[in-house]
């Protein structure tokens, strides 16, 4: 492709051509030539201009040359660099010739046709026509887009309409056709579906499988999400689901047994049940005595010196067994009368680290009329090894002790505690402090 220094030289070559020429023309018709003719500058202002700065040899003349070389040429005519400006702005521009369509729009929208030997287009717009006319080309209707009733009917003038697409249809796509579709396939594939109790067969409709007698498959709260809610759902004596409101701020669900519905009340006395409660009796060193015969010591103020904590307890020597007893406690009303257990809590003034004490303990209950001599129950042994000598020493819970008599809320209970020097080697008299004792209630209160 020519470049603009191209296109400006070559226009340089053509105007200095047309100088040239202009310089012979006005030699052969001036004053001094063969035709000469008057030409005034009125008459051709260019053309006086042009030779004027010319001599004739088509040379520029002496007083043009200085204007010339410093780039002042005349008003009347353009320079190299205007021009290639003129030229490269022409090249720049999108659009220099607007009466013209641009190649780009070639087979574009609002542009023109791509058109070659085969491709054509009607010429004439006369030559469509939305309704059916001889040598014309059918045109769909400008809204619906479909052909005119015409249109169709000539067609079918012409169709051979004997032969119906139709009438082997499901013969070709039945097992053993020319086209056989599949049979049973895997869901979602089209097939042929035979009836049956296979995984891709088709349920009848009476098939025993779709009963509401069925039994349906094991699930989980998660499969039930439609039901109201704060709602709770039992099964009724019928094995039918039913649901139960939520009962009022502060009510609990009572059970009525397997032949009732639950419902929710309000809590009243006696509502909470028992199994398994205990409560509590204290014995301190204090309130105990020692036995007349083969007693301890007497309650004994102790005080730990360096804080002067002062503490009582009852003193057992390691060599020989003795006893110390409480009460008779009254039992409360609500003791079930069943067995109960005890904790020990107890120092050492003397012995060493792993040394042990054994204590052993037993009760009578007395109830109105009973004896006071009557054996006691039998005596339950609980062991604890020393930790440190002036520290607290908390023993674990005994076994049941069962107390002599028919025990029951509002009963004597006599209690007895013995340190047993044969099951244990602590060297030092062990001190008591406190027993903890653990009873069965029948109820919170009476």
């Amino acid at each position: 492709m020519e470049s603009t220094e191209q296109k400006v030289s070559r226009l340089e070559e053509r105007i200095e051509a047309a100088f040239r020429l202009i310089l012979r023309h006005a030699d052969r018709h001036g004053g001094g030539g063969p035709d000469p003719t008057k030409v005034t500058t009125s008459a051709h202002p260019r053309l006086h201009s042009m030779t004027e700065a010319l001599d004739h040899s088509g040379s520029i003349s002496s007083t043009q040359h200085g204007t010339i070389s410093t780039g002042n040429l005349h008003p009347e005519y353009t320079d190299a660099t205007e021009l290639a400006t003129a030229v490269s702005d022409h090249a720049g521009a999108s659009d220099p010739h607007t009466g013209y369509q641009k190649e780009s729009e070639k087979a574009q929208a609002s542009g023109y046709a791509s058109l070659d030997a085969s491709v054509h287009v009607v010429q004439l717009p006369a030559d469509c026509s939305y309704t059916a006319g001889a040598g014309k080309i059918p045109l769909g209707n400008a809204v619906s887009g479909k052909l005119h009733a015409g249109w169709i009917q000539e067609v079918l003038a012409y169709a051979d309409l004997t032969d119906d697409p139709y009438a082997d249809h499901n013969a070709r796509h039945e097992p053993g056709g020319a086209d056989p579709m599949a049979v049973d396939a895997a869901a979602a594939t089209g097939s042929l579906r035979t009836i049956g109790t296979t995984a891709t067969a088709a349920c009848a409709g009476n098939d025993a499988r779709l009963s509401d007698a069925r039994t349906p498959a094991a699930h989980g709260p998660s499969k039930h999400t439609e039901g109201t809610a704060w709602r709770l759902i039992y099964l009724n004596a019928d094995g039918d689901e039913t649901e139960i409101v939520l009962g009022a701020d502060g009510t609990f669900l009572e059970s009525n047994g397997a032949a009732a519905a639950p419902a929710f009340r309000a809590i009243v006395h006696g509502d909470v049940g028992t199994t398994s409660m205990k409560q509590t009796i204290v014995l301190t060193a204090g309130a105990g005595r020692a036995t007349t015969t083969a007693g301890c010591s007497a309650p004994t103020l102790i005080e730990a010196g360096t804080n002067d904590v002062d503490y009582v307890v009852l003193d057992f020597d390691k060599d020989t067994d003795e006893y110390a007893f409480w009460g008779p406690v009254v039992m409360p009303d609500n003791w079930d009368g069943s067995t109960v257990t005890a904790v020990f809590y107890w120092t050492a003034a003397a012995g060493s680290a792993d040394q042990t004490i054994a204590w052993a303990i037993q009760m009578a209950s007395r109830a109105n009329d009973e004896a006071i001599d009557a054996a006691w129950g039998t005596a339950v042994t609980v062991s604890d090894a020393l930790i440190a000598t002036g520290d607290v020493h908390v023993s674990a819970a005994s076994g049941a002790i069962t107390p002599a008599g028919t025990p029951a809320g509002g009963e004597l209970l006599f209690v007895r505690v013995m340190r047993d020097v044969s099951e244990d080697n602590l060297a030092g008299d062990a001190r008591l402090i406190a027993i903890k004792i653990e009873y069965g209630v029948s109820a919170l209160s009476t």
